[in-house]
């Protein structure tokens, strides 16, 4: 059984649904969700700007568009190990977030995922993981160190994954088919590895 955390209309009619939403949840500072919830929907918290701490059960394979986007307290999260799919700007705008695990088993990050982390130090990626989208970790200015699996397969990174971030140093990007547009630039990146690309984008470094 596939149970959803409701999102966006809670079930109310011409009463100002996302207004209702925000009375419900801007208070929040824990959230410990059920065994039984597999799927967070779109904007579930958004902008639960005092939200410090997040318990997501294990179950949950599926984080929509904007779940946590705007949760600028909140300083540590634990992805769920069955986690496959993190949707767009996920978790953009989490201003304390420091560190970001992403579990075995996800094989995309969406687009603004992880945008404007401007706390956000270190991105540990899975050996699953094929694809970062666009802008996935754009403006993450304090993002200084990203391990990937020795068993690295991602083949894309879109444009301006990591544009404007810290990123210092070597990267290992032999794995890498597709780099794209401003992937890498603003970064202080010295070397890089890119003996399986096939393609990459203007300004890319």
């Amino acid at each position: 059984m596939t149970k959803y955390l409701i999102s966006g209309y809670i079930g109310f009619d011409n009463f100002g649904d996302e207004a209702i939403l925000k009375v419900l949840t801007s208070h929040l500072k824990n959230i410990n969700a059920g065994e039984y919830i597999n799927v967070l929907g779109a904007d579930c918290f958004r902008e639960c700007k005092n939200l410090t701490t997040l318990n997501i059960p294990e179950g949950c394979w599926f984080i929509s568009g904007y779940a946590f986007a705007g949760c600028e307290s909140l300083e540590k999260i634990a992805l769920p190990k069955k986690l496959k799919t993190l949707e767009n700007n996920a978790f953009e705008g989490c201003t304390a977030l420091e560190k970001v695990v992403i579990p075995e088993g996800v094989e995309k990050i969406g687009a603004y995922a992880f945008a404007n982390l401007t706390a956000l130090e270190e991105v540990v990626l899975p050996s699953t993981l094929q694809s970062i989208e666009y802008g996935a970790f754009y403006g993450c200015s304090a993002l200084e160190r990203i391990t990937f699996s020795a068993e690295n397969n991602v083949q894309i990174i879109s444009q301006s994954a990591f544009q404007e971030c810290d990123l210092r140093g070597k990267l290992d990007l032999s794995s890498i088919c597709v780099i794209g547009d401003y992937a890498f630039a603003y970064t202080a990146i010295t070397s890089a590895d890119l003996t399986g690309a096939s393609e990459i984008g203007k300004n890319a470094f």
